[in-house]
């Protein structure tokens, strides 16, 4: 059976699931049969997906007894968010696939952003296996700021992915910090063969829960991680709510004359950025300083023109 037709039934059976209305074997079989047009899907079949999902993905799909239906055990899942949207990438580009196999004049149906965004996508592959490995890694590394190009060391222990680049995230062995490098700025890596023991009561993933993007550092200063107050116009909210900047966040107001919400993170070079980018339809209220900072540096902008 092709992937795709499998990766869009383990996500048909998680979402049904997922929604938590309790549905019953013969509801999500029901489900299958009529939205995916699969023939003969029986008992054992929803059973072998069950055992799939749980050995393959980490995800517990538990039958109650008392209420004849499914349900997701989270205390005991590993990553439901992150594997539906691997679910969804990986069947997307089968789609794609399938859809360029039929001819070259289909080619015609998909426009990519650019190139330039596969940029060290042939990394991916080592990389994966360094991190599952425990295996210390080296590559030289271009640094934008400095425009310094240094051999690093490291100990991967993550691969992170924002606006479509993807990073790679772990302790340099040389100064003994964790930091984040950019994929398409790595080259000469090499798997070096010898193997390091992961920091114990450490989740990786922790370290980017109070940040937008990548930046582990506030952008001036050693601002900590607090709350900013942000107003913006009604057309900028409706954006907001589709792609909320940030999941640390509160909506305050949402009427037509205002969208206005408090973000809990930490100050970093993406989050200006952000602000630098809607300054003529969002406001910052609060903090005091953060104010003060942008009027600054809007005058300082408004002057070369």
């Amino acid at each position: 059976m092709r992937a795709r037709e499998i990766l869009k039934r383990y996500s048909q059976i998680i979402n049904s699931v997922k929604r938590g209305q309790m549905p019953s074997r013969e509801e999500i079989s029901n489900m299958i049969l009529i939205e995916l047009k699969e023939k003969n899907y029986s008992r054992s079949s929803f059973d072998r997906d069950i055992s799939a999902i749980r050995n393959v993905f980490g995800i517990e799909i538990v039958w109650d007894r008392y209420k004849n239906g499914y349900y997701i055990d989270y205390e005991n899942s590993l990553n439901i968010k992150e594997t539906l949207k691997y679910f969804e990438m990986a069947y997307s580009a089968l789609a794609m696939i399938d859809t360029l196999k039929e001819g070259k004049a289909t080619s015609n149906l998909f426009s990519l952003d650019s190139s330039e965004n596969l940029t060290g996508i042939e990394l991916m592959e080592p990389l994966i296996d360094a991190i599952k490995t425990k295996q210390v890694i080296t590559f030289n590394h271009f640094n934008f700021q400095t425009e310094e190009t240094k051999l690093i060391t490291l100990h991967p222990y993550l691969l992170k992915e924002y606006r479509n680049r993807w990073y790679i995230y772990g302790k340099n062995e040389q100064d003994k910090k964790f930091n984040v490098y950019g994929i398409e700025r790595i080259s000469d890596l090499e798997l070096k063969g010898n193997y390091f023991v992961r920091q114990t009561n450490f989740d990786p993933k922790t370290e980017f829960d109070k940040i937008i993007g990548t930046t582990l550092w506030s952008f001036e200063g050693n601002y900590p991680v607090q709350d900013f107050l942000i107003s913006m116009t009604e057309e900028q909210g409706r954006y907001f709510k589709t792609l909320p900047w940030h999941p640390n966040h509160i909506i305050l107001v949402d009427t037509e004359d205002e969208f206005r919400v408090k973000l809990h993170l930490l100050p970093n070079y993406e989050f200006m950025q952000i602000l630098y980018q809607y300054c003529d339809k969002v406001t910052v209220l609060e903090p005091r300083w953060l104010r003060d900072w942008l009027k600054e540096k809007f005058k300082t902008s408004s002057d070369k023109y």
